[in-house]
């Protein structure tokens, strides 16, 4: 299946055609809509869920179970982000980057369209990643960035690494320290992993003092206890947002 996602965030539609200016309004007496659009189906097989408003910026991971589909992502319960009354404009616009999101599951019933909805913890995090060779099938585990709460004034920096167990519901954490910010961190399978955390988590970090770039690699079952390696890297690698792992088999067999 594909799933479409149909948030109550949207622009204003008469200030749009008044002043030609894109304004995001989020309308709470509106709910979130995902649509299951069957891969190889007919229109007609769509088939539509409703669920609280609000808005996610990216998803984890989603599987099927039975009946059921299930999708596990990190949900912001208000979008609109945070700002001060003598914000400017630049200023304004970079408000939706101080963001309150934390990991939420949704299930939708494909026999009986029943929906079913839980929060799985209250941290703010956001950018998760499992293992990505098993997008689509169920997975335990997946590894965020720690979030500055939006009250803390901040712009969007990643604060820690955070390991999130779905199935217990425990997580670990490793802050990256002061004045330093990772990114979004993706999971390297061991050569012939048989488990599902069998491998390395990477980040790169960039220290804002000294403008040095780093690659921090974490054993992914013991992320809380740091980078089993640090690697200083030659020129400096400005913060952003996403990063993948790919390995060198995989890039050589596609050369």
């Amino acid at each position: 299946y594909t799933i479409l996602h149909d948030f109550p965030l949207f622009h204003h539609v008469d200030e749009l055609q008044k002043t030609r200016h894109r304004i995001l309004r989020f309308h709470r007496d509106m709910p979130s809509r995902f649509a299951v659009v069957p891969r190889h189906g007919q229109p007609e097989e769509i088939r539509w869920f409703e669920f609280e408003p609000g808005y996610v910026l990216h998803m984890a991971n989603a599987w099927e179970e039975g009946d059921w589909i299930v999708m596990d992502g990190c949900y912001q319960p208000d979008p609109t982000g945070t700002r001060r009354s003598d914000d400017g404009v630049l200023a304004g616009m970079l408000g939706y980057f101080r963001m309150r999101s934390y990991l939420k599951r949704w299930r939708m019933n494909l026999v009986t369209g029943e929906c079913r909805e839980e929060d799985l913890d209250d941290l703010n995090v956001e950018f998760p990643l499992p293992d990505t060779t098993r997008y689509g099938q169920r997975t335990r585990y997946s590894y965020h960035q720690h979030l500055p709460l939006p009250e803390d004034l901040h712009t969007l920096e990643f604060h820690a690494l955070v390991r999130y167990d779905h199935e217990d519901g425990s997580c670990q954490r490793f802050d990256y320290g002061p004045g330093i910010s990772g990114s979004e961190s993706p999971f390297a399978p061991a050569p012939n992993a048989g488990a599902e955390d069998e491998g390395w988590v990477l980040s790169l970090v960039c220290d804002k003092q000294s403008f040095e770039s780093q690659c921090w690699i974490f054993d992914a079952r013991e992320i809380a206890r740091g980078p089993v390696a640090r690697l200083r890297l030659p020129a400096r690698v400005p913060a952003g947002f996403h990063a993948h792992w790919v390995s060198g088999e995989s890039i050589w067999a596609s050369a």
